[in-house]
């Protein structure tokens, strides 16, 4: 292919001797190599992770906003007799503790070392906690029956969607008090019958909330009418430095004079299971986090026509079903010498977990106990649910 002529006329004497001296300093004798060289970082086709988060920010940039208009109700701190002045939510609310932040699980230890200017980018002996998720191995290995049975005292992390699972498997706050729920979805429809359950409202006064501000208003307010603990957080997005940022907004809008910089932001990589985890290592720096249901994929005996990704990649691929089957990756697990199947969005989801894992401390241990399911690779330990449960019931 050939190449074109570049003429850049009427650039500045100071900007052309910053150029030279850049091409110098990086020892390019040919002027044509060194804008290769500074051009070697753009892409002009967007990667499918940055098509994924575009197509979510743009679709459900207005939803989000409306949930976190109407959350703010509940996310600053205020008064008792402010409160008693809103609605009956805001009190209960407040009764049950008031709004709090996941900076608040910091633990104490930690944040007295924090403020007196101590390291604290050691290994702490704070207990191990174990990360729920709904993928289809959790049913098909009975893990909920072994954990119910077990004598484990570590920390539960419970997606959502398994919440009501969970305490319908006798895996409750009266087994297991330090019993956590994590949201960070905002769908109106779905996200609010997770918290709507006669064994909700019974187990609430027991259960900690993890929940993004950006969360489904509705379920909030089950969260708050079944006397649940919140603990909000906003999630990391996107460069909080973009003008347009919209965790830069979250930020201001949930700020302070005590809380200058608003309430936390965390990396969630864009889904419950792996919000669930960042919360439990880096937050309340439990070590190991142990995973169960975390597939990021499907079964491999799952007709891809009964996934319910399966629609879109028909739609994505003008309805050619080769090439929308093509769209999905198989995934052997060398461990436990089983295939997943992973669509684009639970690969993506996989891709941003593994990269997550690289960056935890050296001594930070995840342990796959899914029995299955897609995620293996460098920091990411694989072991059996059992030998989990026995190596880890303090």
């Amino acid at each position: 292919m050939p190449g074109r002529d570049l003429i850049i006329r009427n650039i500045p004497e100071a900007t052309f001797d910053k150029f030279r001296k850049l091409k110098d300093e990086k020892q390019y004798e040919d002027w044509v190599e060194f804008i290769k060289y500074l051009v070697r970082d753009v892409r002009l086709l967007d990667t499918t992770g940055e098509q994924i988060q575009k197509g979510t920010r743009d679709n459900l940039l207005g939803l989000w906003c409306k949930n976190f208009r109407r959350n703010l109700y509940y996310i600053p701190p205020m008064p008792l007799e402010e409160i008693r002045k809103t609605c009956e939510l805001m009190e209960k609310n407040a009764k049950t503790g008031g709004s709090k932040s996941v900076a608040d699980l910091v633990p104490e230890q930690i944040q007295k070392e924090d403020a007196a200017g101590q390291n604290t980018l050691k290994p702490y002996n704070l207990g191990s906690a174990l990360i729920i998720g709904r993928g289809p191995s959790i049913f098909k290995h009975k893990h909920l029956d072994l954990l119910a049975k077990s004598n484990y005292k570590g920390t539960l992390m419970v997606t959502d969607g398994m919440l009501i699972e969970c305490l319908k498997a006798n895996v409750t706050p009266d087994l297991f008090p330090n019993f956590y729920v994590v949201t960070v979805d905002g769908n109106l429809e779905f996200i609010v019958k997770w918290y709507d359950h006669e064994l909700v409202k019974q187990y609430g006064p027991k259960i900690k909330a993890c929940i993004a501000s950006a969360t489904a208003y509705n379920a909030v307010e089950k969260a708050i009418e079944s006397g649940m603990q919140i603990y909000w957080f906003q999630p990391l997005f996107d460069d909080i430095t973009d003008i347009s940022s919209w965790t830069k907004l979250n930020m201001y809008m949930t700020s302070t004079d005590k809380r200058p910089n608003g309430i936390p932001s965390t990396q969630c990589g864009g889904n419950c299971g792996a919000t669930a985890w960042v919360i439990a290592h880096a937050i309340m720096r439990k070590n190991p986090c142990g995973l169960i249901g975390i597939d990021l994929g499907y079964l491999e005996e799952t007709p891809l026509e009964e996934t319910s990704y399966y629609k879109q990649a028909l739609k994505i691929t003008g309805g050619d079903v080769i090439a929308a089957k093509s769209l999905f990756k198989r995934i052997y697990n060398p461990y436990y010498k089983v295939t997943a199947t992973a669509d684009q969005i639970f690969y993506h989801y996989r891709e941003s977990w593994l990269q997550m894992a690289t960056e935890c401390l050296p001594w930070e241990r995840t342990i796959n106990c899914t029995e299955g399911g897609t995620l293996h690779g460098d920091r990411i330990e694989q072991m059996r649910f059992a030998e989990f449960l026995e190596a880890f019931s303090e």
